[in-house]
C-alpha cells in the first residue's frame, strides 16, 4: 500500500509518495504482521478462584481489522509470568505499549498496583511482557517493584505504584522508557504526595537504572493529596525529537483552592528528563489559561497529546472533570495547549466544554467531560483529533449510558467540529444504564490503512445472558471524511467480549475494558524532509487499501 499526499503552500506544492513499513516496526504491533494490535484490561478477572486477581487479554490486527482468533490471555499464573494472582491484585488495572529493547516488537507493560509485595499492602508492580515473532510471550517477563528500581523509595503500604503508565523515549537512544505513576505515595508523614519513577530502555529491554520524581525535584513543593502522578502522557511538545513527559497532579493546591489542580512537565534530552526553569508548572490561574483554579476542578486528572494543527509539535489536552461550568456542577471540560519551539505554551490556548462545541450537546450536573482522553488521526487528513470520554454521561433517560465526543484536529487545531458517539451507534451496541461507555479508549491502526482506529470500553455492560458488569470493548475504523460515520466507522466495526470468543470466560464482574491500550503513534503518513517545525500549511490526502 502506498500513501499519496500533497501540501499546499502559498507558493508551491509538494507530491510525496510514502511507502508503509512491512516490517515489524508499525507502532503498537507485538508480532511484527505490521499491523496495530489492542490490549484489554480485565482487572476483575478471577483466577484459580482467586477474586479479582486480574488479566490481559491481546487482540491481534489484521487486513480486516482486530480479530478474536488468536488472541492471547495472561495473568500472574500464566506460565513464566512473574508473580502470583492473588485475590484482589487487580492485573490488568493499567496498559502501556512500548518497544523497551528496541527488536521492532512492541512490548506490553501492565500495572499491577494492588500488588503486595512482601508484606507492604498494595505497593503496587508493574510487569512488562515482551513481543516476538509470535506476539506477546513469557519470554524475558519483568516484575517491577519499588524494591527493583532506582534505590529511591522502598514500597509503602497504599502506594499503588503501577497505577498509571506511559511510554516514551526521553532520552533519544531509540528505545522507549516507561514512566510509573505512584499517585498514592506518601513522604515521610505526609500522604498522598505521589511520585513517579521512569525506567529507562535497552537492548535488554527495561532496566533499574531509572528517575524518580515528585514535587520535591521539580516544582519544589510536595503536599499532601497532591496525588502526583495520577495522569501520565508523553509528547514532544518543543519539537527537538525527544519525547517529554506530562504529570498529573489533581489534588494540587492552587491559590489556596483544594484539589485545583496543576500539571507538570519535564522536556527529554540526552539525560533523561529535565523540569524547565520557566513552563514547568501548568494550572488555570496561568495567565492565558482558561478558567481559574477553584476547589475540586481536579485540572489534569487526564492527558493526553497529539499534533493537532500539524505544525510540527505535539500539543497538550488537559481533562478538568470536576470543573463546574455556569451553574451545572460537574459538568467538565478539557483544556487544549499548544506547542511552540520552546514547548507548550498558553498562546493559542482553547477550550471546550458540552455547550461548545459545534454539534449541539449540553452540560449536565456530573457529566464529567474530559474524564477520558485519546488522540489520533482518525480520518486521515493529516491532522489529529481528539476522542473525549464521557462515562457518566445520561443519555436518552438512560443513568451513566456514557458517550464519546470526537473534535477534530485542522489548520489552526482543535475548532470544536465533531461528533458525539453513543453506544447505539456500535456495531451491537445499546444504550443501556450504567454501562459507563467510553471508561476507556485506545488508538491504532488496527487495517494498516493509514487512518488510526478507535477502541471504546463499556466495562459494565452486561453479558448476553445478564451476567453483569461482564464489560465489552468496541472498535470503529477509521474512514476519510468527517460525515454521518464520524470519520469512524462503527456500524462495521467489531465488538469483542469474554462472551464471544475472547479467552477468559463470560463471568459476572470482570470489567473486561477498563483499561485498553494500543500506540497511537502509528501512522502511515511521512512528512517532506524539508517540513520544519512551525509550517503549518493546508494539505489534502488520499490512501489506497481502504
Amino acid at each position: 500500500m502506498f500513501v499519496t499526499a500533497r501540501f499546499e503552500m502559498s507558493t508551491a506544492f509538494v507530491l510525496l509518495i510514502a511507502s508503509v513499513a512491512v516490517g515489524p516496526a508499525v507502532g503498537g504491533d507485538f508480532n511484527g504482521d505490521s499491523f496495530a494490535d489492542l490490549v484489554i484490561g480485565v482487572p476483575y478477572e478471577d483466577v484459580g478462584g482467586l477474586s479479582g486477581a486480574g488479566a490481559v487479554n491481546a487482540i491481534y490486527g489484521g487486513a480486516s481489522g482486530l480479530t478474536a482468533t488468536g488472541n492471547a490471555f495472561f495473568h500472574q499464573d500464566s506460565d513464566g509470568i512473574d508473580g502470583a494472582a492473588e485475590d484482589g491484585d487487580s492485573f490488568g488495572w493499567a496498559l502501556a505499549v512500548g518497544d523497551f529493547n528496541g527488536d521492532g516488537f512492541f512490548d506490553l507493560a501492565v500495572g499491577v498496583p494492588w500488588e503486595d509485595v512482601g508484606s507492604v499492602e498494595s505497593a503496587g508492580a508493574v510487569n512488562v511482557i515482551y513481543g516476538g515473532s509470535d506476539g506477546l510471550s513469557s519470554t524475558g517477563d519483568q516484575l517491577w517493584t519499588q524494591y527493583d528500581c532506582c534505590g529511591f523509595s522502598p514500597p509503602e503500604e497504599m502506594d499503588h505504584f503501577g497505577m498509571v503508565l506511559a511510554v516514551g523515549d526521553f532520552d533519544g537512544d531509540g528505545y522507549d522508557d516507561l514512566a510509573v505513576g505512584a499517585p498514592f505515595e506518601d513522604m515521610g508523614m505526609t500522604d498522598f504526595v505521589g511520585s513517579v519513577i521512569v525506567l529507562f530502555g535497552s537492548s535488554d529491554g527495561l532496566t533499574d537504572d531509572g528517575i524518580w520524581l515528585s514535587g520535591d525535584n521539580t516544582t519544589g513543593t510536595s503536599d499532601a493529596n497532591d496525588e502526583f502522578g495520577s495522569a501520565l502522557t508523553t509528547g514532544d511538545f518543543d519539537g527537538d525529537g525527544f519525547d517529554d513527559l506530562a504529570i498529573g497532579v489533581p489534588g494540587d493546591e492552587i491559590s489556596g483552592e483544594g484539589r485545583a489542580g496543576s500539571v507538570v512537565l519535564l522536556y527529554g534530552d540526552t539525560a533523561g528528563l529535565t523540569y524547565p526553569v520557566d513552563g514547568g508548572l501548568w494550572h488555570q490561574d496561568i495567565t492565558g489559561v482558561h478558567g481559574a483554579a477553584e476547589a475540586n476542578d481536579y485540572f489534569g486528572n487526564e492527558l493526553t497529546a497529539g499534533d493537532f494543527d500539524r505544525d510540527g509539535y505535539d500539543d497538550l489536552v488537559v481533562g478538568v472533570p470536576s470543573e463546574s461550568v455556569d451553574t451545572v456542577t460537574n459538568a467538565g471540560m478539557i483544556n487544549v495547549l499548544y506547542g511552540t519551539s520552546t514547548g507548550i505554551s498558553a498562546a493559542r490556548n482553547a477550550y471546550f466544554h458540552q455547550d461548545n462545541v459545534l454539534f449541539g450537546l449540553s452540560n449536565e450536573d456530573d457529566d464529567r467531560f474530559g474524564e477520558v482522553l485519546a488522540s489520533g488521526d482518525f480520518n486521515g487528513d493529516g491532522y489529529c483529533d481528539l476522542a473525549v470520554g464521557a462515562p457518566y454521561e445520561d443519555h436518552h433517560f438512560e443513568t451513566n449510558a456514557g458517550m464519546v465526543v470526537v473534535l477534530w484536529g485542522g489548520f489552526g487545531g482543535i475548532s470544536g467540529a465533531g461528533a458525539f458517539i453513543p453506544e447505539s451507534a456500535m456495531n451491537g451496541g445499546s444504550n443501556e444504564q450504567g454501562n459507563y461507555f467510553g471508561y476507556s479508549l485506545a488508538a491504532g491502526d488496527f487495517n494498516l490503512d493509514g487512518r488510526l482506529d478507535l477502541a471504546i470500553g463499556a466495562p459494565y455492560r452486561d453479558g448476553p445472558s445478564g451476567s453483569p458488569s461482564v464489560g465489552v470493548a468496541y472498535v470503529g475504523y477509521g474512514v476519510s471524511g468527517v460525515g454521518a460515520d464520524f470519520g469512524l466507522d462503527f456500524a462495521n466495526g467489531d465488538m469483542f467480549s469474554q462472551c464471544n470468543g475472547i479467552t477468559g470466560g463470560c463471568d459476572d464482574h470482570d470489567l473486561f475494558g477498563v483499561a485498553l491500550a494500543s500506540y497511537p503513534r502509528s501512522t502511515a503518513y511521512i512528512f517532506a524532509s524539508g517540513f520544519e517545525p512551525g509550517e503549518t500549511s493546508e494539505w489534502s490526502a488520499t490512501t489506497g487499501g481502504s
